[in-house]
């Protein structure tokens, strides 16, 4: 019997080390280089995994986060038909206003 629920401990204990470890990288509390490390820490010592976890902190959040807010990039141009832009560039280069577009 005691052998039995030490097996089930461990099964569960498989199951759980990797996704606790997935969420900590995708937290940012890890990078994906110290997975492996992770992974041998937390089956062996779930206790000092989550000592580690809360001393440290999400230092590697920032990775993951959006550097600018730009509109992303577009093969296609962008042409604002009528803008007043337009019109001045169509008259110094003589060309009807709206040709500038394709």
């Amino acid at each position: 019997m005691l052998s039995d629920r030490r097996s089930e401990r461990a099964a569960l204990s498989a199951a759980r080390v990797p996704e606790k470890v997935s969420a900590a990288v995708r937290q940012g509390y890890l990078t994906n280089g110290m997975r492996d490390w992770a992974l041998s820490l937390c089956a062996s010592d779930e206790q000092a995994f989550d000592s580690f976890l809360e001393k440290v902190g999400p230092i590697f959040a920032y990775l993951s986060k959006t550097s600018h807010t730009a509109q992303p990039y577009t093969s296609q141009p962008q042409h604002h038909a009528g803008s007043e832009m337009e019109a001045a560039v169509c008259a110094q280069l003589g060309l009807k206003p709206g040709s500038l577009a394709s």
